[in-house]
């Protein structure tokens, strides 16, 4: 049985792009309906060590990175993190970021 989880859907969303069978506008649309929502939940269950961790991540992502990999994982730091207080599986990544 293949895990649910958003890693798995961001690979079929690449695969559908790949294949030219969604646009990036189509993706972004998808990211208009998701954000709010997932923003929304997390504010329902933030906590002070979750903020922290949030305020952390934001000052990251102003630092210069040394790699595209440290990138990556410091610009998506904060999406997992809003991920994760969502609480609900699908948001969970299938690995831990880059």
């Amino acid at each position: 049985m293949t895990e649910l989880a958003f890693g798995h859907i961001c690979n079929a969303f690449l695969d559908l792009f790949s294949a030219h069978k969604i646009s990036i506008p189509e993706l972004y649309q998808v990211r208009l309906f998701l954000e709010p929502e997932i923003a929304r939940l997390a504010a329902l269950a933030i906590t002070p060590e979750y903020a922290e961790r949030l305020k952390q991540a934001l000052k990251d992502e102003e630092l210069v990175a040394t790699s595209l990999w440290e990138d990556i994982r410091m610009t998506t730091a904060v999406h997992y993190i809003l991920a994760e207080m969502c609480g609900n599986r699908f948001f969970k990544p299938s690995s831990d970021p880059p």
